[in-house]
């Protein structure tokens, strides 16, 4: 009978602190800022959390060349989890412009749009790293060289991996 009562007990103090961790431990996340490597561009974005499963991130790159100019990426992200698990695959979409500001000639504005599907890893609800594959679309300015195909329009598929921290 001792035992019975003390596995009895033992049970209901596991079942309690189950809900006692797991109301600790609400998405209690805003916004954060995340870093995205692809080949030779690096982005900087800030995710801000709009819902339990979906974040929309305002992204910025900055490359400045002391005699050539400075090339400026501005763009939105959104991304929506299918699920949040350890592992939560998303969609991505991205859209934004880049802008060539040049010491010497004439400013050429790039459009970029995109989607993509990848998934993050979760160490803990602050802290993920993923891998994200995409399919983007370019309308180059009339003036640029940026993508080859001055006045064009350009499609190719990417990589990147993000890593992203949650405050």
């Amino acid at each position: 009978m001792k035992t019975s009562f003390l596995m009895q007990t033992m049970l209901i103090i596991l079942l309690l602190t189950g809900t006692l961790y797991s109301q600790e431990t609400q998405n209690h996340r805003k916004f954060g800022l995340s870093a995205s490597l692809q080949t030779d561009q690096m982005d900087i974005a800030v995710p801000i959390w709009i819902g339990d499963k979906t974040i929309l991130a305002p992204a910025l790159s900055i490359l400045h060349v002391e005699d050539a100019g400075t090339d400026l990426g501005i763009g939105i992200v959104p991304k929506f989890y299918l699920r949040m698990n350890k592992v939560s695959p998303y969609v991505v979409l991205r859209a934004g412009t880049l802008f060539f500001l040049p010491k010497h000639g004439d400013n050429t504005f790039d459009w970029v749009a995109g989607a993509g599907f990848g998934a993050d890893y979760f160490f803990d609800e602050r802290f993920s790293i993923g891998v994200e594959a995409q399919l983007n679309m370019t309308i180059s300015d009339k003036k640029s060289d940026r993508f080859g195909n001055p006045g064009g329009m350009n499609y190719n598929t990417a990589t990147a991996i993000v890593a992203s921290i949650y405050f």
